[in-house]
């Protein structure tokens, strides 16, 4: 399984979606992952798909994502998000 979630990653940056988001427990906000100092009070989050990680085993879950600023990245988390602003 962790091929095909590889391979969906890829699909999605090739369509923009090139940042790696996470989200700031203390801060219940989204972050660049890249950035520690980079926050986003506000932007959309839609659920792509699940997948069983063989590496760690559990499922992880991708969401897609997009800033109102206009940076598009993805989130894969251990929990399912939905839009949060």
């Amino acid at each position: 399984m962790n091929h095909l979630l590889t391979r969906m990653i890829i699909e999605l940056h090739e369509k923009g979606f090139t940042e790696d988001f996470f989200i700031a427990e203390e801060k219940s906000c989204l972050c660049l992952s890249r950035k520690e100092n980079t926050a986003f009070p506000c932007f959309t989050i839609s659920f792509i798909t699940q997948g069983f990680d063989q590496l760690t085993g559990c499922y992880k879950y991708i969401h897609a994502v997009e800033t109102y600023c206009g940076t598009k990245g993805l989130l894969l988390s251990n929990k399912v998000f939905f839009n949060a602003n």
